[in-house]
């Protein structure tokens, strides 16, 4: 059996801007046990990419449905997909004709996946959201890869057209499958630890995906999935999130892959300070130690749940170990005021929407 749904909610940043959700998603039954999940964000920058996310997975799943190769095929199955994408682009481009705009204001990404419990998941991809799988040995893997241009602040979106779509077949004993768009995406793959042992920051990724429900009843199992994703939903609209962007997750449990080791046994937190301030000596090489004590405070805000167990006199003293000042120049430059500025409050938890779940 397997369990899917698939939400989205507006982000801090667009409640507190009264701006629409730019994300989408869709999950439907295929046929048996096969299920298709497409997930989507609209371009921020872009006056109607809403509506573009909309018709991305929406028009997607459909194709995926209609003319799904019932036989299961893994070419034809990935070609279904291909097509889906060009349908998908196909109809955002028919609306923006027929509204007389430029196709460009409909950017958006697009993931889809298709999955029936096998060793095996299809999936297409486009953009900077990601799929990440857990398998029955209790490792998290990304198997998609951001689509950005080199500027590395600008995504690649659905338009780029068919030579950017990442398409493919990932196989392995697949407990449990994620779509995220990028809100939720960048913060369980960190960019700072894209280059370590643990490229997944796991107490995150378990929020959301660390389902163990294999050997339970349908109706247990049911009821463990719901409750996960609840706790999840609750998390996303607390003040301990991070996440202010709009938020997408799609989830696909296979009920019938044990998972075998609790992905957090033995899983050490990063190093944060350290990693924070390789962060900071990178991005501004040429700054005094005052200015990077600022820029570093930035980044702890930014990353203000990962700090969070830091007072001030402790935070002060790691700043002081990377980057030696006086006390004189602390007072000076009103660092005190700064951190109250920086990190005295907390952001208050937004409304909450309602999630849609197949």
């Amino acid at each position: 059996m397997i369990l899917v749904t698939s939400s989205s909610f507006r982000g801090r940043d667009h409640i507190k801007g009264n701006t629409v959700c730019q994300d989408a998603n869709f999950a439907k039954e295929i046929a048996g046990d096969w299920h298709v999940v497409a997930t989507a964000d609209g371009l921020g920058s872009c006056g109607k990419s809403d509506i573009g996310s909309k018709i991305a997975v929406e028009t997607a799943a459909a194709v995926c449905v209609k003319a799904f190769p019932l036989e299961g095929d893994e070419t034809a199955i990935l070609a279904l997909l291909r097509t889906a994408f060009n349908c998908a682009l196909a109809e955002i481009k028919r609306t923006a004709d027929k509204n007389g705009d430029p196709l460009s204001i409909y950017d958006t990404t697009l993931d889809v996946v298709i999955f029936n419990g096998s060793n095996k998941v299809y999936y297409g991809h486009s953009g900077d959201g990601g799929i990440f799988v857990l398998n029955g040995d209790g490792k998290y893997k990304e198997i998609t890869k951001t689509q950005e241009y080199e500027d590395a602040n600008s995504v690649k979106p659905l338009r780029a057209g068919n030579e950017i779509w990442e398409f493919g077949v990932y196989r392995d004993e697949i407990a449990v499958i994620g779509l995220f768009t990028d809100g939720i995406r960048d913060k369980i793959a960190l960019h700072e630890l894209e280059d370590s042992e643990e490229p997944v920051y796991v107490p995150l990724a378990n929020k959301f995906m660390f389902i163990d429900v294999c050997g339970l009843s349908e109706n247990e199992a049911e009821d463990v999935f719901r409750n996960t994703i609840e706790t999840a939903v609750k998390y996303l609209h607390s003040p301990e999130c991070e996440i202010t962007d709009d938020m997408t997750m799609g989830i696909l449990v296979n009920t019938n892959v044990p998972i075998l080791n609790d992905p957090a046994e033995g899983y050490t937190e990063p190093e944060w300070p350290e990693i924070t301030k390789k962060v900071v000596d990178e991005l501004y090489p040429g700054l005094d130690n005052l200015s990077k004590w600022r820029q570093f405070m930035i980044q702890v805000t930014y990353h203000s749940g990962r700090f969070s167990s830091l007072t001030k006199e402790e935070l002060f003293s790691v700043l002081k170990k990377y980057y030696p000042v006086s006390d004189a120049e602390l007072k000076a430059a009103d660092m005190d005021a700064y951190y109250e500025k920086r990190l005295g409050g907390k952001p208050s938890a937004p409304a909450q929407e309602t999630p849609a779940a197949e």
